[in-house]
């Protein structure tokens, strides 16, 4: 189906797979999340993914619409620009390898456009190294994740690694709190 604005926007029914509460090993924060969890803080949410790579879309839109999130594609720098302005999503994923634009030239144009001021800017990068880390943080952006993307974990991976997402202290939510003293060891968190 086509959005309005020439945008690939399609829902579909949840994974067959169970991807119920699951660590991440590469996760540094040690909790987990429920499938309902990360529904509860990605549903209705509008996502603008910026990737020229369809297939990589197509297996982060089945997470996000398990999650209740709409998720629209733009191909382009220029039709990102476009859609921003019209959808105004409150998450953009952008690929830091588009063919017609540098990374950090993407993100200043993003993060300048109307309607993404307070929006939250997640890079997706093929190049897994510190180095790229570094670049990744110091450009200014909210959360990273590392390509190729898993299609039944990804909205979890996406939550574990913005913490943005997740509320406004950047900790994991009370809830998952008892989870990450346990797994250190420690006495069990109160709320």
């Amino acid at each position: 189906m086509r959005d309005g604005g020439g945008a690939d926007s399609r829902r579909s029914p949840a994974p067959k797979r169970d991807a119920g509460a699951t660590s991440d090993p590469k996760a540094s924060n040690g909790w987990t999340l429920s499938r309902d969890a990360v529904r509860a803080r990605l549903s209705g949410r509008v996502a603008l993914i910026v990737d020229g790579d369809a297939e990589a879309f197509g297996r982060m839109f089945v997470s996000l619409a398990a999650a209740e999130c709409r998720a629209v594609l733009a191909r382009r720098a220029a039709q990102a620009l476009q859609l921003a302005a019209q959808l105004r999503p409150t998450l953009v994923i952008f690929s830091t390898c588009m063919a017609d634009v540098s990374a950090a030239d993407l993100f200043k144009q993003l993060r300048g456009a109307p309607g993404l001021a307070g929006a939250v800017m997640v890079a997706l990068s093929d190049r897994e190294s510190k180095r790229e880390r570094k670049r990744l943080i110091e450009m200014g952006c909210d959360g990273y994740l590392w390509k190729p993307v898993d299609r039944f974990l990804f909205a979890m991976d996406l939550l574990q690694r913005t913490p943005r997402l997740l509320n406004d202290s950047g900790r994991p939510p009370a809830e998952h709190q008892s989870i990450a003293a346990r797994d250190q060891g420690g006495p069990e968190a109160s709320s």
